[in-house]
């Protein structure tokens, strides 16, 4: 409400500034001072332009705050202002020292091979039908490869699949942004064809015999990449079985897991585990005791990785 009253003025971003600092250092006496010196927006009109924003906010493509709206384009946290960065520099709005290096938390360096990582456990939380752990794979193995750790992949079920909704706007955002993503990371992504539902069951389900066979890896590979770049339909039986032999597997094998639902459980187990780590959603990443949520992460998960090495000297 104090900022809704100020929001022409000049002062409007100091005051942003001043309020969040005390507001996140629960500094009860700032903040009373400051909403005295500058005063509130009336409650009942406050409301209603919160309100109308929302639905505004919503109408334009979004559903997050922390996130930026430039031309069309909407760029949510710190993870995306390297894309706005390339962007104003390719319109000749940019300076020599833009952007910022805000994209460096994308990647692991990949640098040092300490011997005393190899055996470390890394869990990855992994969907079917989130475009995120599909862009994911490739670093992820990476990362597991490069310093010898022990990678396992825990399938959880997409949130619509948990009785979780999803809104409209989230949808389409999450598509455009994986886009934007994939290609940063040279990917291949557009011709997706939406597993939810059986297509997620099935893929699932095939999951334990790709296991069993030791070509997880290239399970996941194959079914992320058929969905979410080729537009499989892995509901279907012709989709699966493309899917299936592209990972290097016996169709005639796989086809007979489909009816056993032993993987349901180990998937509810998965996702108990991922949220009593702190985690919601996927993909999520558990190394020794620390989760970290988001395909935009690597190089936080591997400091911490490497972190763990000096605690354990200290």
């Amino acid at each position: 409400r104090c900022l809704l009253k100020h929001e022409g003025d000049e002062r409007f971003w100091s005051l942003a500034a001043a309020l969040a600092d005390a507001l996140w250092r629960n500094d009860h006496d700032k903040l009373e001072a400051l909403l005295s010196e500058y005063g509130q927006q009336a409650a009942d009109r406050a409301q209603l332009s919160l309100e109308a924003r929302r639905d505004q906010f919503l109408k334009d493509g979004h559903y997050l705050t922390g996130t930026l709206h430039y031309a069309g384009e909407w760029y949510w946290s710190v993870e995306r202002l390297d894309h706005l960065g390339h962007r104003l520099n390719e319109l000749g709005l940019g300076g020599a020292d833009w952007p910022l290096p805000y994209g460096r938390a994308k990647r692991a360096r990949l640098k040092d091979t300490p011997e005393a990582l190899k055996g470390t456990p890394l869990a990855l939380y992994f969907s079917f039908r989130s475009p995120y752990s599909y862009i994911a794979l490739a670093r992820t193995y990476a990362l597991a490869d490069h310093y010898g750790l022990d990678l396992k992949i825990r399938p959880v079920l997409p949130m619509v699949m948990r009785g979780l909704t999803v809104p409209k706007a989230k949808r389409f955002y999450i598509l455009k942004d994986a886009a934007r993503e994939a290609r940063l990371h040279a990917v291949p992504f557009g011709k997706v064809c939406d597993p939810v539902g059986a297509g997620v069951e099935r893929c699932m389900a095939i999951w334990p015999f790709a296991e069993k066979e030791g070509r997880l890896r290239e399970w996941l590979r194959a079914a992320a990449t058929g969905i979410w770049s080729q537009g499989i339909n892995a509901a279907s039986d012709n989709g699966l079985k493309f899917l299936v032999e592209n990972a290097g597997l016996d169709w005639n094998r796989a086809r007979r897991w489909l009816d056993d639902d032993d993987w349901r459980e180990q998937a509810e187990a998965n996702r108990d585990a991922m949220m009593a780590a702190g985690s919601w959603g996927v993909p999520s990443f558990m190394t020794q005791d620390d989760m970290t949520w988001g395909q935009d992460r690597f190089a936080i998960i591997e400091q911490r990785l490497l972190a763990s090495l000096q605690h354990d000297d200290d």
